[in-house]
């Protein structure tokens, strides 16, 4: 306690949560308890192999390997992608939007410097 409160005791170090190696880690749901999955390497058959696993203590409990995690949710990703007319269609909602929003900006605008010259004329 003394060596902290001097300042000469290093600092915890905070454990990381989010690893680049497991980008699904906590974001892909358990099929058997709906609990958030996480991951590390399992040993076995001589080396050691990233699977993405439950915490929980249940059977079933799901091993499933990295590999195949990481490419069944890309394939997921691409099978949900839009169609050609649906992205035109929200490129022209977006833009009418914009539009809108910018005339509103504007009328704003002028409102405001009106009332900022007529303040000032009042001086």
């Amino acid at each position: 306690v003394q060596l902290i409160s001097a300042g000469k005791y290093p600092a915890a170090v905070p454990k990381v949560k989010c690893r680049s190696e497991y980008p699904l880690r906590g974001f892909v749901k358990c099929s058997v308890c709906s609990k958030a999955l996480t991951a590390s390497l399992c040993s076995g058959h001589g080396g050691k192999y990233p699977y993405y696993h439950c915490y929980q203590k249940h059977k079933p409990k799901p091993y499933i390997a990295k590999v195949k995690m990481e490419s069944g949710f890309m394939e997921y990703l691409n099978s949900a992608v839009p169609d050609k007319d649906r992205l035109k269609l929200f490129r022209e909602v977006v833009v009418d939007l914009w539009e809108t929003k910018k005339k509103e900006a504007g009328i704003d605008g002028s409102r405001i410097e009106a009332e900022i010259e007529k303040l000032e004329g009042d001086r």
